[in-house]
């Protein structure tokens, strides 16, 4: 039986849920892979919960991004699979609307301890250098993220508040393939140099 919790044009079914759940499932997985959650077991303070919280936002995101890019594709075998269209438009929007909230999170994370230092709230201490051969392309990443963000949002409210006619609409959401490419590099470039020693950067590629 296949129930729906929102009977509007909102509407989420038990399938739906499966495969958001499914997703969800798979990017914990991949940061369980990982193996750095370790460093939340020994008296972890509020900067390394924040740094594990971006990796996690972020994967989390990433994972439901490409769902999306792959459902916009329309495959006719994943229709099927997904019992229809409209379920897989479901599947689709509140894929969206989670990768939006997980974004936001990420996004707050990042930003949240500058602010919280310029307030005085907060005092950092020193940071170590990174990695001097991939500096160049990590400094261009973190730009590339944020206005990826940027991008991302406005698309999503417009998405989401129905602002624009369809016809219109249905062209800027063309967008959505270079937003997604730009998330890539910054998904790719920004991992951690620890990671690719493990299957997690390899499954995310």
């Amino acid at each position: 039986m296949n129930t729906n919790i929102f009977k509007d044009g909102c509407l989420v079914s038990n399938r739906m849920l499966l495969w958001i759940g499914g997703a969800l499932t798979l990017s914990v997985s991949i940061y369980l892979l990982s193996g750095c959650w370790h460093v939340l077991l020994d008296g972890a303070g509020f900067m390394v919960w924040r740094r594990q919280i971006i990796l996690l936002s972020g994967i989390i995101a990433w994972v439901l991004m490409t769902a999306c890019m792959v459902i916009a594709l329309r495959p006719l075998w994943l229709d099927k699979l997904m019992g229809g269209i409209d379920k897989a438009y479901g599947v689709h929007k509140w894929s969206g609307i989670t990768v939006t909230v997980m974004l936001v999170l990420h996004w707050l994370m990042y930003e949240g301890p500058k602010w919280l230092v310029n307030w005085g709230w907060l005092v950092l201490g020193r940071r170590q250098g990174g990695n001097t051969e991939f500096a160049m392309w990590e400094m261009l990443a973190k730009p590339v993220g944020k206005w990826t963000f940027y991008a991302f949002i406005v698309m999503a409210v417009l998405a989401l508040v129905k602002f624009l006619p369809y016809r219109l609409f249905s062209k800027v959401h063309k967008v959505f393939p270079i937003i997604y490419l730009a998330g890539a590099y910054h998904a790719v470039v920004i991992l951690p140099a620890g990671w690719w020693s493990s299957p997690a950067a390899y499954i995310i590629v």
